[in-house]
């Protein structure tokens, strides 16, 4: 398929959790897998984060590919005098994050595990070191107050005089400095990095976008999924056939 005639369907602007998620499950399926997003959204992060040209970073991840975004930054800035890397317990993480997590036990960075504030206390000393520090806790999805130990990272965060960037969308309670978005702004004022995601993840339907589909309650009676009507011609009846079906199978 030519790509030419289809950047007028392309959309504009910020992009909703689910709508990304939807583009994301598109681009997986034409082969643009989840862990080479996550490699080229890293890789423009620590491309920002050096534009400051800092000597000591610190990077705070959490369990999700948002933490695993910062991750695979921390990766690309193993030169620098020091990196430190607040991250959860590996067997919390996204399969992905955790692919990021192991690989960072084979780099040039300090990583500080923490599953309770207990564990954060002691890194108060980190924090008045570094030049620069990178929220990459929580990601689009997130609701709800922030909860512990990533609360008091926000505290010991806003405390700090350093600037913090953000990685797609700030942490509830954070003071962000910059905001690094991937592919979409996720909210107003980012900056937007490209990351790959082939044209037709976004301007074509795939099955990604199946991911949208609420899911029928499982007391829900005959009336509840709403009504297809499907006309359809002969001699050849096998597509209002298929039709319909798809129609059942999707709950009307």
């Amino acid at each position: 398929m030519t790509t030419g005639g289809m950047w007028e369907f392309l959309e504009t602007g910020v992009i909703s959790d689910g709508r990304m998620r939807a583009v994301e499950g598109n681009a997986i399926a034409l082969g643009h897998s989840s862990l080479r997003m996550m490699e080229s959204a890293g890789r423009a992060l620590a491309d920002t984060i050096q534009s400051y040209n800092p000597s000591r970073v610190l990077i705070l991840c959490g369990k999700g590919n948002n933490g695993g975004d910062g991750m695979v930054a921390a990766r690309y800035l193993q030169h620098l005098d020091a990196v430190d890397v607040v991250c959860p317990d590996s067997g919390q993480m996204t399969p992905e994050a955790a692919v990021q997590a192991s690989l960072l036990r084979h780099c040039s960075v300090a990583l500080h595990p923490v599953r309770c504030t207990a564990d954060v206390e002691p890194l108060c000393p980190v924090f008045d070191e570094a030049d620069l520090i990178v929220d990459a806790m929580l990601g689009t999805g997130a609701s709800g107050a922030v909860r512990e130990p990533l609360a008091t990272l926000v505290a010991l965060a806003n405390k700090s005089p350093v600037p913090v960037v953000a990685v797609d969308i700030p942490t509830p309670g954070i003071r962000a400095a910059r905001i690094v978005s991937f592919h979409r702004p996720k909210v107003e004022g980012a900056d937007v990095v490209d990351i790959g995601i082939p044209l037709e993840a976004e301007v074509c339907t795939g099955p990604g976008d199946l991911a949208l589909l609420p899911a029928r309650a499982p007391g829900a009676h005959k009336g509840a999924g709403g009504e297809v009507l499907v006309v359809g011609g002969g001699p050849y009846q096998g597509a209002p056939y298929i039709a319909a079906m798809g129609a059942l199978r999707a709950g009307a």
